[in-house]
């Protein structure tokens, strides 16, 4: 089931989307998520009730992470099992994402039914450790040969083809192909 931005509530499973930034300016953007999935009727309506009255005890913004955690606590409290995931953990502010594993970690031993799959660059897998005493971590190195046939591939779907030169194809996916990096997925096990 894809959540989209937001979030989704299907029989007893609920998915809700909330970004990990590394900009401090997108921090705020979890309570747009929430209120767009919640006036999408996407949101059952006690998890909506819960976050109109978090925004308004904390001056109209969106909730910070201990409010999203606790609103995740109240969600998962009824169901059988719960997966979360979060992508892109290495995006997460430096200072912010021992914040974010230690109440991980706790939502963790709370409601042992609840399983937790990260992805990220390879250094995250260090700091998922540290929290997690058991951690499976799998490597994933990107396919070069893959890469490159899809970046020519966007690159002749360009708009513009009389502006794209062969050297400027060629710097294109020589710098693509230079910037992209391994990635591991992790998954703290109870």
């Amino acid at each position: 089931m894809r959540s989209g931005k937001g979030g989704k509530f299907r029989g007893r499973r609920l998915v809700l989307r909330l970004p990990v930034s590394a900009r401090p300016d997108r921090h705020q953007h979890h309570g747009r998520n929430f209120e767009t999935a919640s006036r999408q009727g996407s949101i059952p309506n006690y998890l909506r009730e819960a976050f109109q009255e978090a925004k308004a005890e904390f001056g109209g913004r969106g909730p910070r992470l201990a409010d999203v955690m606790g609103l995740l606590r109240i969600a998962i409290a009824s169901l059988p099992q719960v997966f979360i995931c979060i992508d892109a953990l290495d995006e997460c502010l430096p200072k912010c994402l021992p914040e974010l594993l230690e109440s991980l970690r706790n939502l963790v031993r709370e409601s042992p039914n609840t399983r937790i799959f990260l992805t990220g660059r390879p250094h995250v897998a260090e700091a998922v450790g540290r929290y997690f005493a058991k951690t499976v971590v799998i490597p994933i190195s990107p396919n070069t040969e893959d890469i490159r046939n899809y970046v020519e591939m966007r690159l002749d779907r360009d708009d513009e083809p009389e502006a794209m030169t062969n050297d400027l194809r060629g710097d294109i996916v020589a710098a693509i192909l230079e910037k992209i990096s391994d990635m591991c997925v992790a998954f703290p096990l109870n």
